[in-house]
């Protein structure tokens, strides 16, 4: 946030977050996990005389499901999430501008100068993974997540993957995987 001419000495972050979680166990052999929840994000931005030189909001939503599951030698886990971001909001000082001199904080600054430019988005991801019991010390594993962006596509990121336990005190983890994360 640095400025060659115009340092934006305080920075101010509130961050407000609510998760609930709940937990079932369906039966001796599949347990189930849901969470959701809600993140508000406000960032503010003043000088050191007291003056705001900016500010903005994120509103952050997610529900998440997950499976889990046995079958024989396999340990199975799938499920969604789902996330939504609004960004670009004014925070609890209706800020959404960023400036570089006092004198332009009596503009019509969230016109004039808007930091973050107000848009949603909704992020929908599934996932499953599979990991077989080869013996008392190894398992291998595999895995595959989607993930659909609105601006990216759909992404789909495999990993496979063998656990050893060598001893009690080593563990060798052998992976391969790409990844994608949509921001």
């Amino acid at each position: 946030l640095y400025n060659f001419y115009r340092d934006r000495e305080e920075v101010e972050q509130n961050l407000t977050s609510l998760s609930v979680s709940y937990r079932r166990e369906l039966s001796s052999a599949l347990r189930m996990q849901l969470r959701a929840g809600f993140d508000l994000d406000d960032y503010a931005l003043f000088s050191h005389h007291g003056v705001t030189m900016g500010g903005t909001r994120e509103v952050r939503e997610n529900l998440k499901a997950l499976f889990n599951f046995e079958m024989g030698a396999h340990q199975l886990a799938a499920g969604f999430e789902t996330r939504f971001f609004q960004y670009g909001r004014e925070n609890r000082a209706h800020s959404n501008f960023i400036i570089n001199e006092e004198r332009l904080a009596t503009d019509d600054v969230n016109a004039d100068h808007t930091w973050v430019y107000r848009d949603q988005l909704a992020i929908l991801s599934i996932f499953a993974e599979d990991y077989l019991r080869l013996g008392d010390r190894t398992d291998l594993f595999g895995a595959f997540r989607l993930d659909y962006h609105p601006g990216w596509g759909g992404r789909v990121t495999p990993r496979l993957g063998v656990i050893h336990r060598a001893g009690k005190e080593w563990t060798l983890r052998a992976t391969w995987q790409t990844g994608f994360r949509g921001a």
